[in-house]
């Protein structure tokens, strides 16, 4: 026989009640995936802050290119010496020994010695204004402008097999394959023209370049002429 509720027996859960259940731990599963995943995409790509331009290093962290993330830490012998070039801010920072705490926008050294010079380097470009507007399609591109000083510039390119750049006021194209990650204008005999913009397009996404009306053609550091594509 079967008992009652009032004697200790199970009572049907209601369906209506069953089915907000089923609903509500479905919502709560879907959004531990949602959040999962941004976990894991932020972890996964953690922005770069700075440039190794120069470094005695020849294993692990710090080597000449290694684009560095925010709180990364190089540890330095006491001689040992390193060149980074923060993409932010601009500075350039030679250090001498100690341990080395990648900032946002500079360095904090601890146990050795620090140089810092602010240079000329590629700068983020939200909208240009009505006059640059007419003489440049940019306005157009919601994306990344950047605002360059240099007509060579080293674009960091790690993620794609093959970058495109494109003259956005002409009919000039070159299709260029990246080098351990990165292209560098002089080496492939490129040389952007001082006020015209160009697209550059990777495997993850379009930059626009704008190259300054006085951009020289002088041998300058890594950081002057450093654009990141991906």
């Amino acid at each position: 026989m079967k008992k009652s509720a009032r004697e200790g027996g199970t009572s049907p859960l209601n369906p209506k009640k069953l089915l907000k259940i089923m609903n509500l731990t479905k919502t709560l599963a879907i959004a531990g995936l949602i959040l999962t995943a941004l976990a894991g995409s932020a972890q996964a790509t953690p922005p770069r802050v700075a440039v190794v331009e120069d470094s005695q290093k020849t294993a692990g962290l710090g080597q000449i290119f290694d684009m560095l993330a925010e709180n990364d830490v190089i540890e330095l012998a006491p001689t040992e010496t390193i060149t980074l070039g923060y993409t932010k801010s601009c500075v350039r920072e030679h250090i001498t020994g100690g341990r080395v705490v990648v900032g946002r926008k500079e360095s904090t050294v601890t146990g050795g010695s620090v140089n810092r010079e602010t240079v000329q380097c590629a700068v983020n470009k939200l909208a240009l204004n009505a006059d640059e507007s007419a003489q440049s399609a940019t306005i157009a591109f919601r994306g990344a402008v950047k605002h360059i000083y240099v007509r060579q510039p080293v674009v960091m390119a790690g993620k794609s097999e093959g970058v495109v750049v494109e003259a956005m006021d002409g009919d000039q194209t070159w299709k260029v394959v990246p080098k351990n990650g990165r292209i560098d204008f002089a080496d492939e005999k490129i040389e952007l023209t001082p006020g015209a913009s160009y697209r550059l397009k990777g495997f993850t996404q379009t930059v626009i370049v704008e190259v300054d009306p006085k951009a020289t053609s002088a041998k300058t550091g890594k950081l002057e002429r450093l654009v990141i594509l991906d």
